[in-house]
């Protein structure tokens, strides 16, 4: 039986990676075998306006103490939302951390891969089980069903359950960090502007504003809600900013994409972050609130970042969500694809059948290159020209190089924990159909290291922020003042690469006329735009 689940597992997985339309029907055959338990999911889009209402966003983390204050009358309520004091405007309060507590519980998961159907899910995660008897469960954090195996205390002890996998076949998995609540936690005390401590209260403590029109702030950034503030994880103050949806979109769209933008790109950008915001709800359930203000989930500026422009296309679109049949879609989006999109399934191991690759340029444009871009030399053509393309015109990211001498590459790789010593070789895997690399391997005098995935790739490589994609080809080259090798990155795009190119949908708004609903179907096909509020 567990050579069975074992072969029927990996032939699924396999399979899910190319197609996925069928899955649901094959694995509702074989979970009658599976005993792994599942968390239901909220099917259809009845979101309560309580839910609507009450988006927590996760502003500040890690801080012993803050500073709150608004330009209205406010109070500060318990844990039980009882009445603990009031304070008037632009009164500074203090609230600082008292007291010793324990220290979160950091638990190391493996996760092999994510699927967009439970009874999928269900089946790897019991074959996973029984072949090598540790403890397995399925997460379901919408869109995904994340299957995790262990519960190692190390990190070490989390790398030996990777190698495990890659040997079964599942050649992405990853750790996965998570943190566990503290049975026991200090107190938070409140202190008022004249220094007096006004007492100490188990967390959380609430901070709203009398008028329902009022801002409220913290660390120099202004929010319209209310404040929740709590102890975290690691006995410091947690800042979380309890809104409305519509207002929380409000501060994402300007940090997101800007105000510039043609209104439709905006609209688009509106319709993706709304879906994104819903379809990821509890993402940090763990740590207390939905989704936090950066590039983690979506960055978040508050009251502070708000535009006139940005904010009538969360108006125009309000309700409005990404579908695919009876749920939300992953609506995911990046700053600039370099012409052309990527696969969700080479970036993260799975996907959707809307999340494929697609040309960001207008049909029988660029007929001179070979699609996918998945053979080697169909992407060096590709890379090393200037080919058209919606997001084109920016240029810094469209394309662009990165050049390393070897010292610098080395102490880079060091840095991140790669230490090959002197580089000698940078072999390139196999790549996705937009060109996303799925591995490399850096041969150096001290070793050498495998880097799968794009996100670890561009990581090693100095970071996610400033090696732009996982679209790269390298040269070598000589300083011709030192004569010492430098390694030169030509690559294309900035971000995973997946899902909306958001320059490219807003070439497509200005220059072709598009409307944010056809930008939205060329770049999640098969998927439909609806109102659900």
């Amino acid at each position: 039986m567990k050579q069975f689940f074992n072969k029927v597992s990996l032939l699924i997985h396999n399979f899910f990676k190319i197609n996925n339309i069928f899955l649901s029907t094959i694995c509702i055959f074989l979970t009658s075998y599976a005993t792994v338990k599942v968390v239901e999911v909220r099917k259809g889009f009845n979101f309560s306006k309580e839910v609507l209402d009450n988006i927590k966003i996760g502003i500040i983390r890690n801080k012993p103490q803050v500073v709150v204050y608004s330009n209205s009358d406010f109070e500060f309520r318990d844990k039980d939302k009882k009445l603990i004091c009031e304070g008037k405007a632009w009164d500074m309060w203090v609230l600082k951390v008292s007291g010793v507590g324990e220290v979160g519980k950091t638990i190391f998961y493996v996760a092999p891969a994510s699927y967009t159907y439970e009874a999928t899910a269900t089946v790897i995660a019991e074959s996973i089980k029984q072949t090598l008897g540790l403890p397995v469960i399925v997460l379901n954090e919408p869109p995904w069903y994340k299957v995790r195996v262990g519960e190692a205390t190390t990190r070490e002890e989390a790398q030996k359950i990777v190698d495990k996998l890659k040997a079964m076949g599942y050649d992405q998995a990853w750790i996965d960090k998570r943190t566990i609540q503290p049975k026991t936690k200090p107190k938070i005390q409140l202190i008022d502007p004249g220094k007096n401590v006004k007492g100490e209260y188990e967390d959380p403590i609430y901070f709203v504003p009398k008028s329902t029109f009022a801002y409220i702030g913290v660390a120099g950034k202004l929010y319209k809600g209310r404040f929740i503030v709590r102890i975290g994880v690691d006995g410091l103050l947690t800042v979380i900013n309890e809104i409305n949806i519509d207002e929380y979109l409000k501060g994402v769209l300007p940090k997101e994409i800007g105000a510039n933008k043609h209104e439709e790109a905006l609209k688009a950008q509106a319709v993706a972050a709304r879906t994104e915001t819903l379809s990821k709800l509890g993402r940090h359930s763990d740590e207390g609130f939905d989704l936090c203000a950066t590039v983690c989930c979506q960055v978040y500026g508050g009251l502070s970042a708000e535009t006139p422009r940005t904010n009538k296309a969360v108006e125009d679109t309000i309700g409005e969500v990404i579908t695919i049949g009876d749920r939300l879609a992953s609506a995911v989006y990046h700053a600039c694809c370099g012409g052309y999109t990527e696969d969700a399934s080479i970036v993260w191991g799975s996907g959707f059948e809307y999340l494929v690759p697609v040309a960001c340029f207008e049909q029988g444009q660029n007929t001179e290159f070979q699609f996918p871009l998945n053979k080697e030399e169909n992407f060096v053509k590709w890379v090393k020209s200037k080919p058209r393309a919606f997001c084109e015109d920016y240029t810094k990211f469209f394309r662009w190089e990165k050049r390393f001498t070897e010292t610098q590459l080395a102490s880079i790789l060091a840095q991140k924990g790669y230490n090959v010593g002197r580089v000698l070789d940078i072999k390139l895997g196999e790549r996705g159909p937009a060109g996303t690399l799925q591995s490399i391997t850096i041969i150096g005098t001290e070793g050498q290291y495998t880097i799968n995935s794009e996100y670890k790739i561009r990581e090693a490589l100095g970071g996610v922020m400033n090696f732009y994609s996982g679209k790269f080809i390298v040269e070598v080259e000589k300083d011709p003042n030192t004569k010492e090798k430098v390694w030169k990155f030509i690559g294309a795009g900035w971000g995973h690469g997946v899902g909306m190119c958001q320059y490219g949908a807003a070439t497509a708004a200005a220059k072709y006329g598009w409307d944010y609903k056809k930008i939205l179907k060329h770049y999640f096909p098969t998927t439909q735009v609806k109102k659900v509020y």
